[in-house]
């Protein structure tokens, strides 16, 4: 166990890293000697493989996986979505080009979630200011709801909205900070804020649909429903 390294979603929260909060049930660990299945404890999954230095970040009580291996095994354990949102840290706060990322996928030998990894680095964006951001637009891509653009300036630049959706449908991330009554003000302003501005964007020939992250992380399959629902409508 002590030679055991931590990986996946588990690394990049321990390295300060952007993750959806979804239910982590099992954390993996990569290891050169894997004892038997009947021996994992519960709630952990290991990983055979001998790790290069360059793919370690060691500490004191326990070592985790570089930026770079969690990506790929985020993509490997958790699918496209959750990639997505590590790959947008890497290239916003994690010293990676786009471009770089792509390479680093592409020499990659075969692995499982090579397809997820490189779907992801193909629609990778340093625009993207949170994680909740970056998981909802890879909830919509992955859905096959492509026209997706983020942190766009509407009304002549009045506003900014998280996410644009074919031109018209706004998506907006909002999280209870907003409206804790101290970190932006008054609850009360602050919902009349909200308010107004929905107002003008709503006016200017625009539709708002409104999630909060816990809800786009309990309930994906109904953030992807209504908003297709939206779009069925049109405007």
């Amino acid at each position: 166990m002590r030679q055991a390294v931590i990986t996946g979603r588990a690394s990049a929260y321990l390295n300060d890293m952007w993750v959806a909060n979804t239910p982590l049930d099992r954390v993996a660990l990569v290891a050169r000697h894997v004892p038997p299945r009947s021996q994992w404890p519960d709630g952990v999954q290991y990983v055979k493989g001998r790790l290069a230095e360059r793919d370690l970040v060691r500490g004191t009580a326990m070592s985790t996986t570089s930026p770079l291996r969690t990506f790929f095994d985020v993509a490997r354990f958790d699918g496209f979505a959750h990639a997505l949102v590590v790959a947008d840290w890497l290239v916003k706060h994690g010293g990676c080009t786009p471009d770089r990322l792509r390479t680093l996928v592409e020499i990659q030998p075969t692995f499982p979630g090579k397809v997820a990894a490189r779907f992801a680095a193909q629609h990778v964006s340093t625009r993207p200011d949170s994680a909740p951001e970056s998981y909802a637009r890879g909830l919509l891509l992955a859905a096959g709801i492509t026209d997706v653009q983020v942190n766009v300036w509407v009304l002549a630049g009045k506003y900014r909205v998280d996410l644009l959706i074919n031109g018209w449908l706004v998506i907006e991330i909002d999280g209870w900070v907003k409206y804790d009554g101290e970190t932006y003000g008054k609850t009360d302003e602050q919902l009349m804020k909200e308010k107004q501005r929905q107002n003008e964007i709503e006016n200017d020939q625009f539709k708002v649909l409104r999630f909060s992250p816990r809800y786009l992380e309990e309930h994906p399959d109904k953030f992807i429903a209504t908003v297709r629902k939206w779009l069925a409508k049109g405007y």
